[in-house]
């Protein structure tokens, strides 16, 4: 929670008991599964906030990083994750299904 006294971005002493209340439900996983279930709980609200920015962000700059932000991991989501540009996993797709068909074709 930000407010006009406080400079964006300071963590209070009630933010770092928040979190470390937050361990201590956590306590039984591991520090990576600790972390995974940190950033997980705060995606969607680190998400609303990217969003916010593409649309009002105060340059150019930072709403066009934003986007492309956005666009990257979305694209990135509907590929499986890779970092393969959609086209050319679609071409790679074709290409392999056609490799298949004339091998089907040819008995093999």
């Amino acid at each position: 929670m930000t407010s006009p006294d406080r400079p964006l971005g300071y963590v209070t002493e009630d933010d770092i008991e928040a979190m470390r209340m937050d361990r201590t439900l956590i306590s039984g996983k591991s520090g990576p599964d600790q972390a995974r279930a940190i950033l997980m709980e705060g995606s969607p609200a680190a998400a609303l906030q990217l969003v916010k920015l593409a649309i009002h962000g105060e340059s150019e700059t930072v709403r066009l990083r934003a986007s492309a932000l956005i666009l990257d991991k979305t694209l990135a989501a509907d590929t499986g994750g890779g970092s393969e540009d959609p086209w050319d996993a679609l071409a790679k797709e074709m290409a392999e299904a056609e490799k298949a068909f004339k091998a089907q074709k040819n008995g093999k």
